[in-house]
């Protein structure tokens, strides 16, 4: 187990965190690290059938070491109408269900509720089974397990029941769901961290990443600082040589949307204020100037401030539409081959809501990259 942890600051390092916290907002040096940036590298990692194997042993003591054992199942948008889990898969005769949580959560019961009841749908239909047979029939056993590394204190271990939510009215309950909350937070589940090489290693990357926010760095840079440090220092190294790009690419894709969203209300707000402003003054030199001019700058003040929000929230709604279908067609052209470079900037850089709209429709009926691009 490697003992390695985030180092401190060389004299370089302090002042390249000077450097870039002189030219950034209070608000930018002090952000912490996208809930779901944490969550999809996640998903990235322990998506690979040997990285979900290698977890499952060390948290049931099992010692397989096929990975060809196991059978990925993990619930697509695409292909399930707006479900999707991180991690879920079949090995012998249990059905595993992995969710990470970068903040607590005590309805994650009742999110794996409905994971569960897909997946084991899944596994009905492909396994043939007639749920309308009179004989009984045998499913795989479930195990759902959370992993949390949200900066709250948590235990190590905590277990959340579907039942929690239910009523007190002294009725028999005939549904539960558990789920397991395991802190994966650097210095939680030591004896799991030790099972695990790459659960131990995710955890000290989270944790380096926040070591260097914390320390005055903004967060893309405390993401490229810690992606050097951890390969250096052989934590997630041949995860994060192979996939560098994607896991930055991963955290400026968020951080950049965040930053849009606010500037395009910051820029309707100033519109609409000085719109708002100039109203006022006309209806207030109308009325009469002095008790005119005030009621008018008042009112036009609210309508400018309503308006600006509003065209701020639809250019915002149109935008996120638009990455959203970016989002579908990546994440389905990755399942059918490697996506070249041009075509994913050519794919990312698309305006018309209605081309991204047939790229999608393309994406999920291609077989190949070849065919998918042919009909761009």
């Amino acid at each position: 187990m490697a003992q390695w942890q985030p180092s401190t600051f060389t004299p370089d390092k302090a002042a390249d965190t000077a450097a870039y916290a002189a030219s950034l907002s209070a608000s930018a040096t002090s952000q912490s690290l996208n809930r779901t940036f944490l969550s999809s590298l996640f998903e990235q990692i322990f998506n690979s059938p040997s990285e979900a194997l290698s977890l499952y042993n060390a948290i049931n003591g099992t010692n397989y070491s096929d990975p060809g054992l196991l059978t990925i199942t993990t619930l697509s948008g695409a292909l399930f109408l707006g479900y999707r889990n991180d991690v879920s898969f079949l090995i012998g005769t249990t059905l595993n269900l992995y969710e990470h949580q970068s903040s607590f959560n005590p309805n994650m019961p009742i999110r794996g509720l409905t994971y569960m009841a897909r997946l084991y749908e899944g596994y009905i239909l492909e396994t043939g089974l007639d749920v309308y047979s009179s004989i009984l029939l045998k499913l795989p056993k479930a195990q759902f397990f959370v992993f949390y590394n949200g900066t709250t204190e948590q235990p190590d271990r905590l277990v959340l029941r579907l039942s929690d939510s239910y009523p007190d009215d002294g009725l028999e309950n005939h549904l539960e769901v558990c789920a397991i909350m395991l802190n994966i937070n650097y210095g939680h589940n030591k004896a799991l961290m030790e099972k695990c090489q790459t659960l131990h290693d995710y955890a000290l990357f989270v944790d380096t990443v926040r070591h260097y926010i914390s320390s005055g760095y903004t967060r893309e840079r405390a993401v490229e600082i810690a992606v050097e440090e951890c390969i250096s220092n052989n934590v997630l190294k041949e995860f994060l040589i192979r996939n560098k790009a994607e896991v930055l690419t991963m955290l400026y894709s968020e951080y950049a949307w965040e930053l849009h969203l606010r500037k395009l209300q910051e820029e309707g707000l100033e519109e609409g204020l000085q719109k708002g402003l100039e109203e006022g003054r006309q209806k207030g030199l109308e009325e009469g100037r002095q008790q005119g001019l005030k009621e008018g700058q008042q009112k036009g003040l609210e309508e400018g401030r309503q308006q600006g929000l509003k065209e701020g929230q639809q250019k915002g709604l149109k935008e996120g539409q638009r990455l959203s279908r970016i989002e579908d067609i990546l994440e389905l052209l990755s399942e059918i081959g490697c996506i070249p470079d041009d075509i994913r900037e050519r794919i990312t850089s698309e305006t018309h809501l209605d081309t991204l709209k047939q790229w999608s429709r393309n994406a999920a009926r291609c077989q190949n990259l070849e065919e998918f691009i042919e009909k761009m």
